[in-house]
């Protein structure tokens, strides 16, 4: 095998990327810098047919593969130190069938693309609070969204999908076709293979009240108070978020930032957000926009910083004493460091509701519980603080977790950038995983993500 794949770039069509092509550094970068590694190779295909033969030759040559989509995970999932990145971002296609109200695209795409295409028809589908995310993590661990109180999980809005297997094998995965398969893809999927596309199932949409309400932070209590009553008040038609960031729209300073979102009109979000607008907001960008707007919100940062996220789950009510304890460590903490910026931790409110009118064995998705989730974001330049961030973040998640729901299943995987035990992760699928993942991957070439096995390659 010479060094710069000549063989691999006689089999695949495509871009090939190796140290000192052009394109090469490009394509290494990711959301966080702390998950660029040095691939010894990037494959960049058009088509599931390449994707195939991409798998093909990893295997046949015992390459370590990583698979990418977006790129967003500061997990590291996504990057390769010495191996094969298979990235998918070529394969990008969009196809609305407004008759149909479906959406079918690549797996490659960012969910941008998803929500711009479909609203040219009025139509919009469960896709991510974020929009420059990409579709296939996103989608394959569950999938949130502002539209999940009303309309459940993207993966319980999944019609079908096109899998690239570990042996190169094309197949659909649905209901009707592999639906062993479609079982595990939804909740436990990049365990299973490379999906190369996505059919999703849409809905009529209408305008929505979002944005952020920014706090002083001696408004905590009072914020809390109200996420308490949002809990016993919503209507399955709001999502909320609250928490603390080290600044914030229209404040320099710490403070709190809320995050709302109503479907419906500015005057109804007003309405039923109006216990909080009386708190006396430093600052409201909330406002009636269109549903995919409502996902542009929350700004892609393009500058090259490292970054962590870290996910948790929470029971309600929340205790204003815990909530503070929380936000006063995080905010010290990142103040000491000099990172605040864009730091930020947040008690996320989606409504469980419809998550769990399906079936807990329905999907591989572990989560389906009465309890929000709990999320960091922690940005930061110097390498070196790299180890300390992580324990930090992991005992600040730690005691979270003493509050939330206890028991395996409970956590967003989504959300996770470190490994966890399989059976915490993926709870009662753990055992119907692990039978699967031996008949569609016995040698565990899908094993970058969350794992099914204690120790992974």
């Amino acid at each position: 095998m010479a060094n710069n794949f000549q063989d691999l770039r006689n089999t695949v069509k495509g871009v090939i990327l190796t140290p000192g092509d052009e394109g090469y550094l490009e394509s290494l970068k990711r959301w966080s810098e702390a998950s660029v590694k040095p691939a010894a190779v990037v494959v960049q295909p058009d088509n599931a047919e390449e994707v195939s033969k991409t798998v093909k030759y990893a295997t046949a040559n015992a390459i370590p593969l990583t698979v990418m989509s977006g790129g967003h995970a500061t997990s590291g999932s996504s990057s390769s130190d010495g191996g094969m990145v298979l990235d998918l971002r070529r394969i990008n296609s969009v196809h609305v069938n407004p008759a149909g109200q479906t959406v079918t695209f690549g797996g490659g795409c960012k969910w941008a693309q998803v929500d711009e295409a479909c609203a040219k028809h009025g139509l919009a589908t469960v896709g991510g609070t974020v929009n420059h995310t990409g579709v296939g993590g996103f989608i394959l661990g569950g999938g949130m969204g502002w539209l999940t109180p009303k309309l459940g999980l993207t993966i319980d809005n999944l019609l079908s999908a096109q899998v690239v297997l570990a042996d190169g094998s094309i197949v659909t995965a649905s209901e009707k076709e592999n639906d062993d398969l479609f079982w595990a893809l939804r909740g436990a999927g990049q365990n299973f293979g490379v999906v190369t596309s996505f059919t999703l199932r849409l809905y009529h949409q209408e305008k929505v009240y979002a944005g952020p309400i920014i706090f002083t932070l001696d408004k905590l209590p009072a914020v809390v108070a109200f996420t308490n009553w949002f809990h016993h008040n919503h209507t399955g038609n709001e999502a909320f978020w609250a928490g603390v960031c080290g600044s914030a729209p229209g404040a320099s300073d710490p403070a709190i930032m809320c995050m709302v979102f109503r479907s419906g009109s500015q005057k109804e979000g007003e309405e039923f957000y109006k216990p909080l607008l009386n708190l006396g907001p430093l600052n409201v960008l909330a406002a009636e926009m269109q549903y995919h707007k409502a996902n542009d919100l929350v700004p892609h940062c393009e500058e090259r910083v490292r970054r962590l996220q870290g996910g948790a789950n929470f029971v309600m009510p929340l205790d204003v004493d815990f909530v503070q304890r929380i936000a006063d460590e995080f905010l010290a903490f990142v103040e000491d460091k000099g990172i605040g910026g864009g730091s930020m931790c947040m008690f996320e409110c989606v409504p469980w509701g419809k998550v769990i009118s399906v079936p807990k064995d329905a999907t591989a998705y572990p989560s389906r519980g009465e309890f929000y989730h709990f999320a960091t974001v922690i940005m930061w330049q110097d390498e070196e603080l790299d180890d300390e961030v992580r324990q930090f973040q992991r005992n600040l998640l730690g005691k979270v977790r003493e509050k939330g729901h206890q028991g395996p299943g409970g956590q967003y995987a989504n959300y996770v950038a470190e490994k966890m035990n399989p059976k915490l992760m993926f709870g009662d699928s753990l055992g119907r995983l692990r039978v699967l993942k031996k008949k569609f991957d016995p040698n565990n070439v899908f094993y970058k993500w969350h794992g099914l096995w204690a120790a992974e390659p």
